[in-house]
């Protein structure tokens, strides 16, 4: 416990006798960024994709967003459109409520149909 407090990924107050431990905003991001790339693959063949419209003016958030995909095992399919077979729908919902950036992003889920002869980028 200490070390996590060091960290500052949780924080000890004191409710009556009680020693209460609670994650930090820091523990929190962490957590969800390791169930992202800890999440189990799907058996129902679906992939949770992303699709980002960051604007310029976000251009440092932006950079940030897409390693931050590429680190928890998004596959690029093509320009601000990310995908994976994880089932990670639950804490990438979270994650961007986290970080403010539900206005730039869309999640759904379904199958990818790639055209006949086309590669799959990252495949």
């Amino acid at each position: 416990l200490a070390h996590l407090k060091r960290q500052k990924l949780i924080k000890e107050s004191r409710r009556g006798e009680r020693i209460i431990f609670e994650l930090t905003d820091v523990g929190r991001r962490r957590l969800l960024r390791a169930q992202l790339r800890n999440a189990p693959t799907r058996t129902d063949g679906l992939l949770t994709v992303v699709i980002f419209d960051i604007p310029e003016s976000e251009r440092v958030a932006r950079e940030m967003f897409r390693r931050f995909l590429k680190e928890v095992g998004f596959k690029h399919i093509q320009h601000s459109v990310w995908a994976t077979n994880k089932d990670v729908r639950k804490p990438f919902a979270e994650f961007i409520k986290e970080h403010r950036a539900a206005a730039w992003v869309n999640i759904i889920e379904g199958h990818l149909i790639v055209p006949s002869g086309k590669k799959y980028k990252n495949d």
